[in-house]
């Protein structure tokens, strides 16, 4: 969050000022109130945010229902102050509302379910991808013994006996090493799986 020195100025900063700012900064200034902060986020994601409602409806509809979205985003950056990472964030809230448009123009639940269950959008692709490049950072730090293991297990699918007998250790030691590996990155890295 944006000390609050930092923000009193902003208020008076201009339109390209306020397009060079982070995404969490042009959040934190929405939220103490700085309209023109709103304005630039819309400047920034307007266009792919539309190209993306344009998959799901037709180009007119596609921009109600953006303009919709962005009237629900602004008024959530208002009344709430949770942490939010912002394009993904944005993405959901036109997603949703374009089903929702979907449903009121008569489609069935059988139909949005489908439509839902496309392939990703740009949006969850770089979720997924910023998520792996994190998940890979992490396995990076690792003690050399327990990457192996994890890399060994994970990545290429082997059993624990023939990971004890690549790392030339117990099959009791392939466990703890695993243990230790996933516990050290569940501390920093959330949704890595819990299982053997």
């Amino acid at each position: 969050m944006t000390p609050r020195l930092l923000i009193e100025p902003a208020r008076l900063a201009g339109r390209s000022l306020l397009r060079m700012q982070s995404d969490e900064r042009l959040v934190d200034l929405t939220r103490a109130g700085n309209d023109r902060a709103f304005e630039a986020i819309v400047d920034c994601y307007h266009r792919p945010l539309l190209r993306y409602c344009s998959r799901l409806l037709p180009p007119a509809r596609a921009e109600d229902v953006l303009q919709q979205s962005f009237f629900n985003a602004f008024a959530a950056l208002r009344r709430d102050d949770a942490r939010i990472d912002l394009r993904p964030w944005l993405y959901r809230i036109v997603h949703n509302a374009a089903l929702n448009a979907l449903r009121e123009n008569g489609w069935s639940h059988e139909d949005v379910e489908a439509l839902a269950a496309a392939p990703d959008g740009p949006h969850e692709v770089a979720e997924r991808r910023d998520s792996l490049r994190a998940v890979l950072e992490a396995v990076q730090t690792l003690p050399e013994r327990q990457r192996d293991a994890m890399i060994l297990r994970e990545l290429e699918g082997r059993s624990y006996a023939q990971i004890a007998a690549e790392l030339r250790v117990t099959g009791g030691a392939v466990r703890q090493l695993l243990n230790r590996a996933r516990n050290t990155l569940r501390a920093g890295i959330a949704g890595l799986p819990t299982g053997p």
